[in-house]
């Protein structure tokens, strides 16, 4: 728009007639509602001028009387929580390239012909990212993101914020153009200019901007006034837009020389605040009034309004957009888009319910900020007192031109008078309980952390009380963002998706590309997609360093790939910041060894060597212990085979000694007592005390080993073992 303002566009060709005389009286009309409505809100305003206040570290006039020492101290707590909180919002909004994008709605209504093209979601995906670069195309030209900030600046700071959804206006193109003439050929580069429509978008202050009170009450976006403080120039430069009374302009640019600005009071305690004092408050500045919101058919027939589209119905409502200035109506036209939508998106930070304006980080803050500012100043009077003594003098003792008020160090009072045990100077000593008010210092700065649900640990205060790992450091700053959550979703819901919804319904209205319309919808993902990005950073930044300080675990773990994912998670290009092949010179070096890791490992396999040897030492000691076992078995069968008379007296050896029989079968046979027999016509010795007669034994039969042979024979006849004629091959066949 030429004049600066953002003004409605109506192409070339349609252009409506100007206002008539008879728009006086809606103008009048709203503008007696624009009064009633500015008095409404009064009580308001003086909530937001509090937490200005508090912000800029300003003290309420009440402070002035209470006559301490320190009253002007004003600790910057507000100041320090509104600007935390600011940071993380604008950290979550605008960190990565974008927190929005338009996606096909999930059942698409096409506008082209499906049988051009072999795959129509494929189409309605590239129609939809079209759609995204046209619309940030259009954003970063309408200043997106200064006026955001600027509205999430006063929404923290005050509770609300207000951001002007995209409106039509007219903007200039000048550019040159190459003309070549005809008859010398002579090439001459022209200046062209060019009016196109274009969306423009704004943050107006809430203080400007008076909404319908009984907005709460109807549940509708409510009508709204935003009150424009120009100067005569600005004034002036809408005579030349057709679609403005050019006679009711000049008309007041000359009852109104000097202007006719009125400040309001908040008005008035805006510019003390920022030190700026205006002699003259009405000095070539001039009040306007843009209403958007809904007029009866009534008011409208009644005004003469006319419009070439529309038969105006007295029953009917219709939504109107209207400048004023001092009861002169210079604008009348109905939405210019089709969507009836009121283009002032207000937002709060905290919502509080029957209420139209929120809460914010300075309100919260309020009550602590008091308390701190109270005890803090006390402390200080305190310690004042404290290091300075309090002293009484008798001024009748002293000497003649000496001055009791003035005291400095190593200071000797001269006396010529009055009772010398009595002291002309008594110094008296002040109880401060500095101790208590420290304390209290302390609790009132927890409290703030509470009231605000900003915890001085998540934007960089250090204390005892934080959990030092980072585990647990990350489970504290989880649980601290989660209130930021919800509040970056009343952003999402109230301001960005509104505001990006205008331009969507921008481009599908006065966009000449074709190829980037269809049925679509908004998507804003700051508090779920943004923030859990951060959340995964901080887990693969805990795996990495918790698997690179382990070497038993680092040598299984791909760095790479999860240095990719990290890159990715910070909107880091992997590819370019880590790429597949890297010189000589970028190869990374072999890790050096901690060398007390080094001696913890070597003594760990040394540890292991020696349990294995252990184990085979012990392996072949039970080998040998079996082989010694079972050749001891043998030699006590050979002797029981010679002589079973033995057994008995053996198994009593061995149930006095505790022995238990593994199977309970007796060990050998023992023939019941006979009486005595021959053999071999030898008659038997039967008497205990000593062996039966034995035959004369031949040669071969003086090995013991043979003997045993010949015994097996005689027992067992069928014996396995029989013809084995060795202890060597006994245990073999065994």
């Amino acid at each position: 728009m030429r004049s600066g303002l953002n003004v409605s566009f109506v192409p070339k060709g349609k252009e409506e007639p100007v206002t008539t005389h008879e728009d006086d009286r809606l103008g009048n009309y709203l503008t007696r509602t624009f009064e009633s409505w500015r008095n409404a809100r009064l009580p308001q305003e003086n909530e937001w001028l509090r937490c200005l206040r508090a912000f800029c570290k300003i003290n309420e006039d009440f402070i002035d009387d209470q006559g301490g020492l320190h009253d002007y101290i004003f600790v910057g707590s507000t100041l320090t929580k509104c600007i935390a909180a600011f940071s993380r919002i604008s950290d979550a909004l605008f960190k990565s390239e974008s927190h929005w994008e338009i996606n096909p709605t999930p059942i698409p209504e096409f506008k082209f012909n499906p049988d051009e093209y072999k795959s129509v979601w494929n189409e309605v995906v590239r129609r939809a990212e079209n759609m995204t670069k046209e619309i940030k195309d259009l954003l970063i030209d309408a200043d997106y993101e200064h006026y955001l900030k600027m509205a999430v600046m006063e929404f923290v700071i005050l509770g609300s914020g207000c951001i002007k959804g995209a409106t039509l206006a007219i903007r200039e193109k000048e550019y040159y153009q190459r003309f070549v003439d005809q008859n010398t050929g002579e090439v001459e580069w022209v200046k062209m200019e060019e009016e196109y429509p274009a969306p423009l978008l704004s943050a107006p202050t809430v203080f400007n901007i008076y909404p319908d009170p009984d907005a709460l009450l109807s549940g509708d976006k409510p009508s709204v006034f935003e009150r424009h403080i120009v100067s005569r120039a600005q004034l002036s430069a809408l005579k030349n837009d057709k679609r403005f009374d050019a006679a009711k302009i000049d008309k007041l640019l000359t009852y109104a020389q000097k202007g006719d600005h009125v400040d309001l009071a908040h008005e008035s305690a805006r510019r003390a605040i920022a030190n700026n004092r205006r002699v003259f408050s009405s000095d070539n500045m001039y009040d306007l009034l843009e209403y958007w919101g809904q007029v009866s058919g009534y008011e409208l027939i009644q005004s003469g309004f006319n419009h070439h589209d529309i038969d105006i119905k007295e029953t009917d409502v219709y939504w109107c957009n209207i400048w004023m200035c001092r009861t002169e109506t210079l604008y009348n036209r109905i939405f210019p888009l089709k969507k009836r939508v009121n283009p002032y998106n207000i937002f709060n930070y905290i919502k509080v319910p029957h209420r139209f304006w929120g809460f914010g980080v300075a309100f919260l803050n309020e009550e602590t900020q008091l308390g701190i500012n109270d005890t803090t100043r006390d402390l200080l009077d305190a310690t004042a007192f404290a290091a300075r003594p309090l002293a009484e003098v008798f001024t009748t003792m002293l000497k003649k031109g000496q001055d009791p008020t003035v005291i400095s160090p190593n200071q000797v009072f001269l006396r010529d008078s009055g009772d010398p045990s009595v002291p002309a100077v008594r110094w008296l000593n002040f109880n401060a309980p500095i101790g208590q008010l420290a304390q209290s210092v302390e609790l009132m700065r927890r409290n703030s952390d509470d009231a605000t649900m900003l915890p001085q640990f998540s934007y960089g205060e250090t204390s005892s009380e934080i959990n030092q790992t980072m585990g647990g450091l990350s489970m504290q700053l989880g649980v601290a963002a989660l209130p930021t959550k919800a509040i970056i979703k009343n952003i999402e819901d109230d301001a960005i998706k509104p505001v990006i919804r205008s331009m969507y319904d921008f481009v599908m209205k006065w966009s000449d590309n074709e190829d980037c319309k269809g049925d679509m919808n908004v998507d804003v993902r700051c508090s779920s997609v943004l923030l859990a990005k951060a959340q995964r950073t901080q887990q693969l930044m805990q795996f990495s360093n918790v698997a690179a300080s382990n070497p038993m675990t680092a040598k299984f773990t791909d760095f790479k790939y999860l240095v990719k994912e990290i890159a990715k998670s910070l909107d880091i290009d992997p590819d370019k910041a880590i790429p597949e092949q890297l010189s000589d010179d970028q190869q990374p070096q072999p890790p050096q060894e901690d060398p007390i890791t080094k001696a913890k490992v070597e003594l760990i396999e040394a540890q292991i060597a020696k349990m294995n040897a252990d184990i085979t030492k012990v392996a072949a000691d039970t080998a040998a212990t079996n082989i010694k076992t079972q050749f001891g078995a043998i030699q006590t069968a050979a002797q029981i085979a010679i002589n079973p008379a033995l057994v008995p007296i053996g198994d009593s050896s061995l149930e006095s000694a505790g022995y238990v029989d593994a199977n309970g079968t007796p060990v050998a046979n023992v023939p019941e007592q006979q009486s005595p027999i021959m053999n071999d016509g030898i008659p038997e010795n039967t008497h205990p005390n000593f062996p039966a007669n034995m035959p004369q034994p031949d040669q071969a039969a003086l090995d013991p080993t043979n003997a045993m042979n010949v015994s097996l024979q005689k027992n067992n006849s069928m014996s396995p073992y029989q013809g084995l004629g060795t202890v060597e091959n006994e245990v073999a066949a065994r």
